[in-house]
């Protein structure tokens, strides 16, 4: 997230167009470099030993398996570098650049997960979003708007200020409509001293620590996403 709002902060200072795409099939149909079997579901299938859930040898990625997200990651990581001939960084994984920002040549791709936002001159990102298209087929707008979506965040672009604002606001609320929370009690963050969320009481039933779990993180996916001087943040505590 770092990495997205740096690129997000060059584009508004050199005034840059911005490229976001999504890659539907980011896990699937990636080459393995392992031999991997899975067993296939139930059902009528054209095995020799008649067998309902025969064994098979993997010749692609699948979703689901752990090594999708490395497999996938590789082949963007291949494309954008020796086709691309963009430069990695070191230092912020999924930020790849080339060129002199600002100018012509100058591009700023970042990647997450099946995420891709390119920034730079209007004739550039036109241009590596239609080849990263013809690669992957992914989907997306070219260029986006003035307000656009991306992971979650509203963004925001002032052109004559040269700045950009981001919020979480609309994630949160479909995080607490998710788990059935638009009427809990919130409270600010930090929270005053003492404060301490009430015990669960006996006409409560018991929550589910798992739905808790994927709730919090979600929360803290939002937090993290946002700088810390205008994040919208709430603690939700029982129902």
């Amino acid at each position: 997230m770092a990495s997205i709002r740096l690129a997000l902060g060059l584009e508004a200072k050199h005034d840059l167009e911005i490229a976001v795409l999504e890659i539907p099939t980011a896990f699937l149909g990636c080459p393995l470099h392992e031999t991997l079997y899975m067993c296939l579901p139930e059902g009528e299938w054209p095995d020799p030993y008649g067998r309902t859930r025969p064994h098979v040898k993997l010749n692609k990625t699948l979703y689901g398996i752990k090594q999708a997200n490395r497999e996938y990651y590789e082949e963007v990581f291949d494309f954008i570098v020796d086709d691309l001939n963009l430069q990695a960084s070191i230092s912020a994984p999924g930020l790849f650049f080339g060129g002199n920002l600002g100018e012509a040549n100058g591009a700023l791709i970042t990647v997450y997960v099946d995420n891709i936002m390119i920034i730079g001159k209007s004739i550039l990102v036109a241009s590596i979003a239609s080849r990263l298209y013809d690669r992957f087929k992914d989907a997306g707008e070219v260029p986006v708007p003035d307000t656009f979506q991306y992971l979650g965040m509203t963004v925001t672009r002032h052109r004559s200020k040269r700045s950009i604002a981001i919020d979480q606001i609309g994630y949160i609320n479909r995080v607490l409509d998710r788990f059935e929370m638009t009427d809990c009690r919130k409270c600010s963050t930090p929270m005053e001293i003492g404060y301490k969320p009430h015990a669960i009481q006996a006409e409560e039933q018991p929550f589910d620590a798992r739905t808790f779990q994927k709730a919090i993180g979600s929360i803290l996916y939002a937090a993290l996403g946002t700088r810390p001087d205008i994040t919208y943040a709430t603690s939700v505590f029982g129902r």
